[in-house]
């Protein structure tokens, strides 16, 4: 068995749009930690902070965009 190990993460996100905000979710080892809609202004680097605890053999973070279409 792997030993467990805790982390802090301060992730910055930013996008660049027009009239809709991205959207994104942020997951670790398939546990969505936070979904939300960027806050911030266009280019303007937004900060999101977390805790996980992993074992050090694997683990995944995973930050996704949700709801873009073609024309985004």
């Amino acid at each position: 068995m792997a030993d467990q190990e805790r982390v802090h993460i301060k992730l910055g996100l930013s996008g660049t749009y027009w009239d809709k905000r991205p959207s994104f979710r942020i997951s670790h080892n398939d546990t969505v930690l936070l979904e939300s809609t960027i806050s911030q202004d266009s280019d303007i680097v937004e900060y999101h902070e977390f805790d996980v605890e992993y074992a050090t053999d694997s683990t995944v973070l995973k930050i996704e965009l949700l709801g873009k279409e073609f024309g985004d």
